[in-house]
C-alpha cells in the first residue's frame, strides 16, 4: 500500500475518533441538560401542588371564619330580639298594673282601655313577630348567598390551579419529546460516523443506516 494512502487513512481514523469523542461529550451534555430540566419541572409541579394546597387551606379557614362571624351576628341579633321581647313583656306588665290601679276608680273605663291596650299589644307582638321572621329570612338568604359565592370562588380557584398544572405537565411532555428527538438525531449521526469502510483506493465510505422510527 502506498505511504500516502497509509497517512491519509491514519488521518481519517484520527478525525473519526475525535468526532466520536465530541459526539459522546455532546450526548452526555444533552442528557445532563435533560435531567436538569426534568428535575426543574418536577420541582415546579411540586410547588404548584403546595400552592394549591395552601390556597385551599386558606379558603377553608376563611370560610370557617366567615361562617363563625355570621353565626355570631345571628346570635347577637337573636339576643337583641329576645331582649326587646322581654322589654315589651315588662312594659305590658307595668301597663297591666296601672290599669288594675285605675280599675278601682272606673271599672268600665278600665275595661275599655284594657281592651284597646290588649289589641294594641297583640298588634305590636304580631308586628314584632313579622319583623323577626323577615329579619331571620333576610339573614338566612344573606348567609346562603355568601356561602354560594364562596363555593363559586373555591371552584374557580380549583379549576385555575388544575389548568395551570395541566399546562405545566404538557410543557414537560413537549420538552421531553424535543430532547428525545435531539438525542435520536445525535445517535443517528454517531451511527453514520461509526459505520464506515474503505474502498480499494483507501477512501472512507460511510454507510448511512435507516432513521429510527419515532
Amino acid at each position: 500500500m502506498p505511504e500516502g494512502s497509509t497517512i491519509a487513512i491514519a488521518i481519517a481514523a484520527s478525525g473519526v475518533g475525535i468526532t466520536l469523542i465530541v459526539l459522546m461529550l455532546r450526548g452526555g451534555f444533552i442528557m445532563g441538560r435533560l435531567s436538569n430540566q426534568v428535575d426543574g419541572l418536577t420541582i415546579a409541579v411540586g410547588e404548584l401542588r403546595a400552592e394549591m394546597q395552601r390556597s385551599n387551606q386558606e379558603l377553608r379557614e376563611e370560610a370557617q371564619q366567615r361562617e363563625q362571624r355570621l353565626r355570631e351576628e345571628a346570635r347577637q341579633s337573636n339576643l337583641a330580639l329576645v331582649a326587646a321581647i322581654s322589654e315589651l313583656r315588662e312594659e305590658a306588665q307595668q301597663r297591666e298594673q296601672r290599669l288594675r290601679e285605675e280599675a278601682q276608680q272606673s271599672e268600665q273605663r278600665l275595661r275599655e282601655e284594657s281592651r284597646q291596650s290588649n289589641q294594641a299589644l297583640v298588634a305590636a307582638i304580631s308586628e314584632l313577630r313579622e319583623e323577626t321572621r323577615q329579619s331571620n329570612q333576610a339573614l338566612r338568604e344573606e348567609i346562603q348567598q355568601k356561602e354560594q359565592m364562596l363555593r363559586v370562588e373555591m371552584q374557580h380557584n380549583d379549576q385555575r390551579l388544575r389548568s395551570e398544572m395541566q399546562q405545566g405537565h404538557q410543557a414537560l411532555l413537549d420538552a421531553i419529546s424535543e430532547l428525545r428527538a435531539e438525542v435520536q438525531q445525535s445517535n443517528h449521526t454517531l451511527a453514520v460516523l461509526t459505520n464506515h469502510t474503505h474502498d480499494t483506493d483507501g477512501r472512507t465510505v460511510f454507510q448511512v443506516p435507516p432513521p429510527a422510527n419515532r
